[in-house]
């Protein structure tokens, strides 16, 4: 008995639209996995508690820094990191109790280091508390990681570097976007750069910032406050 050619059509139909769902669903899936290891990587490092005052100095380096890297190139970036003893390697933390985040901070920006926490950015000889202390870290756009909710921080809202002995609390009072590159005159960041150096007799600065995209365009988000109290860390 011969089928119906009307019911072949659906019949395969039926098959295509079976392979393409599981396709769909098995790719979902992966993707919630690497999701999952990479926060749970992350999470492990912000719950350090203590920091090493003989931190290592990692070389700045943000050439090789990829933000449209894929869930799964990011944790091979993690696990090369992790296999450099970057649990040894904290220098501090950075605090936004607004945000109820905790976040590890590291010298010196690379693909590593940023793969794990927040980086010190462009001044190598950055201390917290002194100067400009600018720290890079990723938007990978899942809630409660690295600098994924940047964004929600406000003007007003506290922000601490802590150090073993001393938290310093800067308070924030300046968001605001740029374009992705920056410019140096003579090898100094430009007047009014999110890099510049606070001006005599003003206070300490703190700079945080990320990377967001509108369309194709690079642009850095900017959160910076100046320092506002200095606390003994007991």
């Amino acid at each position: 008995m011969k089928k119906n050619p009307l019911f072949k059509k659906i019949l395969m139909f039926l098959m295509l639209f079976i392979l393409l769902f599981g396709s769909l669903a098995g790719y979902k899936l992966i993707k919630e996995i690497e999701k999952k290891e990479f926060t749970a990587n992350a999470t492990t490092f912000s719950q350090i508690e203590k920091s090493n005052p003989k931190a290592r100095k990692f070389k700045f380096d943000d050439s090789n820094v990829d933000n449209t890297a894929t869930m799964n190139d990011m944790i091979k970036l993690q696990k090369k990191a992790i296999s450099m003893q970057m649990k040894e390697n904290i220098a501090g933390h950075l605090k936004i109790e607004s945000i109820n985040q905790t976040i590890p901070i590291f010298i010196g920006a690379n693909q590593y280091t940023l793969s794990l926490g927040a980086a010190t950015y462009f001044y190598e000889d950055a201390e917290m508390g002194k100067g400009n202390f600018v720290l890079a870290g990723h938007n990978m756009e899942i809630p409660g990681v690295i600098f994924s909710d940047l964004f929600s921080v406000k003007v007003g809202d506290s922000m601490d570097l802590i150090s073993n002995d001393t938290i310093y609390r800067y308070k924030a009072d300046r968001i605001f976007k740029m374009p992705g590159e920056y410019t140096l005159v003579n090898g100094v960041p430009e007047e009014g750069s999110f890099l510049s150096l606070p001006k005599g007799g003003e206070k300490a600065i703190l700079t945080l910032f990320t990377c967001v995209y509108t369309g194709n365009v690079k642009q850095r988000y900017v959160v910076q406050g100046h320092l506002n109290q200095q606390i003994p860390n007991e």
